[in-house]
């Protein structure tokens, strides 16, 4: 894959714990993705309504709106829901996998990321080579 296929990508990454947050971006970045990156569910609805991303890394397990609530609440508007949202969280319990499903999501990641997996799948979603 050339870079400058992903440089024009961009990444929401919703993610509260900020030594993961740094470090996702980190990952994104050097992956080749645009980030703008958020804390809180309400923080990345507003951002989304203004600025549409490519794709959404979710985590489901975030303050003032849950990841399964944001999921929902993006997958049901018809100006949001063409967007892949990849949800990720630190519960392995495959019920949270089929909640994540159930609200929307496109794919459920267990912490910690499995990054080869996860740029495999956002490839897909982003239709990239």
């Amino acid at each position: 894959m050339n870079l400058s296929d992903k440089v024009n990508k961009k990444i929401l990454l919703v993610e509260d714990e900020p030594d993961l947050q740094i470090s996702y971006i980190v990952r994104l970045k050097i992956m080749g993705f645009h980030v703008e990156s958020v804390g809180d569910g309400q923080t990345a609805l507003n951002l989304v309504k203004k600025n549409i991303p490519d794709l959404v890394l979710l985590d489901m397990m975030i303050p003032r709106f849950n990841g399964f609530k944001v999921c929902a609440l993006l997958k049901e508007s018809q100006k949001t829901q063409h967007i892949p949202i990849i949800a990720v969280s630190a519960l392995k319990e495959s019920v949270f996998r089929q909640k994540a499903i159930d609200c929307g999501a496109d794919a459920f990641f267990v912490k910690p990321l499995d990054w080869a997996q996860v740029n495999r799948k956002m490839k897909i979603l982003l239709q990239l080579p």
